[in-house]
């Protein structure tokens, strides 16, 4: 089922924002240095995650996924990109 996001927050660091979601998006943390991570693990969600240009790391934890973009990368253009994909594809807890 996709998920809903609850909030998105930034951190401490400005390369990095937690988009919260309702319900659950992995049973443990899961993190996913680069795209190659993604692929290895076959996880479709992280894959579609790292085809937006600017986004080099991606962890799912509990209820919220972290994702890094690079410094190059603008907020205002890979945010909107970022829900979507999470508003509209499926993952199962592992």
């Amino acid at each position: 089922m996709p998920f809903q996001i609850t909030d998105i927050e930034t951190t401490p660091n400005p390369n990095a924002n937690k988009f919260n979601v309702a319900g659950q998006i992995a049973s443990s943390t899961e993190s996913f240095l680069n795209a190659g991570d993604a692929d290895a693990a076959n996880d479709e969600l992280a894959q579609s995650l790292f085809a937006v240009k600017g986004v080099v790391g991606v962890m799912f934890c509990q209820s919220f996924v972290t994702i890094n973009k690079s410094t190059s990368a603008s907020w205002a253009r890979i945010r909107p990109k970022i829900e979507i994909i999470l508003q509209s594809t499926n993952r199962n807890p592992l």
